[in-house]
């Protein structure tokens, strides 16, 4: 709920909302319901931009845990026929903060390079919003795109701000039905049409 009420209180001073964590993640949907801004997750743009400028993408994530995850999130999206592979540093991503700078990067661009050499990958997401900042210089030492998710969102999201255009309220992502708020920040009645209790 805490994101949310985020998205609530900032609706009117905003023109759309990035999603920072790289997964598929239920606030991303839930936000596009309560709000008549954009929303765009940063795993979700990596991986449609990637389609745009490589046959097959991969995806280089932090820990172990996240390889079945991304998977499901590449499947949903409709694009595993796109991906070349998931991999992972085997590093939480606190873990990838602890390292230096040198050590995060070298193992960063080691496996992107399996994922390129052995897995047949044109185009790299960096899986993990603690990657951002890398893109560039593994870009020019791998001599293949690698995409910061942040960036890919920021960059669709003001292509549909600059268009005119935000999430469709026809079906999926229609104002909530009006419904009775139980221990819910009172600013959640605004999104569900009803007063929280």
């Amino acid at each position: 709920p805490a994101t949310l009420e985020l998205v609530l209180q900032h609706a009117p001073h905003v023109d759309a909302f990035v999603i920072a964590c790289y997964s598929d993640h239920p606030v991303i949907y839930a936000a596009r319901e309560i709000t008549t801004k954009p929303v765009v997750g940063i795993a979700e743009a990596t991986m449609h931009m990637a389609c745009m400028l490589g046959h097959k993408f991969s995806v280089v994530t932090t820990n172990r845990q996240w390889e079945p995850l991304l998977w499901d999130a590449v499947h949903h999206y409709g694009l595993a026929a796109r991906c070349a592979s998931v991999r992972s540093t085997g590093l939480p991503v606190l873990a990838l903060e602890e390292k230096s700078e040198a050590e995060t990067y070298a193992l960063i661009h080691n496996i992107a390079q399996q994922a390129v050499e052995q897995d047949g990958a044109d185009v790299i997401c960096l899986g993990c919003a603690g990657m951002s900042g890398m893109d560039k210089r593994l870009t020019a030492d791998l001599s293949a795109p690698v995409l910061d998710g942040v960036i890919c969102a920021l960059k669709f999201l003001e292509g549909m701000v600059h268009y005119g255009i935000s999430t469709s309220k026809r079906l999926a992502y229609a104002k909530p039905e009006p419904k009775t708020l139980d221990n819910l920040p009172t600013i959640f009645a605004t999104a569900y049409g009803n007063k929280a209790r």
